[in-house]
């Protein structure tokens, strides 16, 4: 009988390394990602108890879904710099759905501004402020979260 083996931690650093790999590929968008201050480096359901503007406005948006999202798996959110601006890039999924059930939520500490993407299955929702800028930031952090889905 063979031991099952727990999955090893994966580490803050290793992580944004290989977010920060999958950046260069993201054909015409020049985002890069780096490690927020270390309150900010938490999961969405984190973020949103010490960013309570994020919150807020999460809440402002109605969705349905947003429960699911923010109570299912999440990974530490990563400072996304677009053309100058500063955005919290933070994602979560819907458990056991995680490929085809996802939330990204852009935050700007600075503005409170958020923008949100849900997949829900085939079917998009937009949310919070909308721009060319801030839709290319929403394509570039889907990529660097989730690199292998198929879109």
């Amino acid at each position: 009988m063979s031991k099952v083996r727990p999955m090893p931690q994966l580490t803050l650093g290793l992580m944004l390394a290989a977010m920060t790999s999958c950046a260069p590929a993201i054909a015409g968008l020049n985002c890069e990602t780096s490690a927020p201050p270390a309150r900010l480096a938490v999961p969405l359901f984190r973020l949103i108890k010490v960013e309570p503007a994020l919150y807020t406005s999460l809440k402002a948006l109605q969705w349905s879904e947003l429960k699911g999202f923010v109570q299912g798996p999440s990974l530490p959110a990563v400072t996304l710099s677009m053309n100058g601006q500063i955005w919290l890039a933070s994602t979560a999924c819907l458990a056991h759905q995680c490929n085809t059930h996802s939330l990204i939520v852009l935050y700007n500490p600075a503005t409170q501004a958020i923008a949100a993407r849900a997949d829900l299955g085939g079917t998009k929702k937009l949310g919070g402020v909308r721009s060319a800028q801030v839709d290319l930031a929403l394509v570039c952090a889907d990529k660097i979260f989730w690199p292998d889905r198929q879109r």
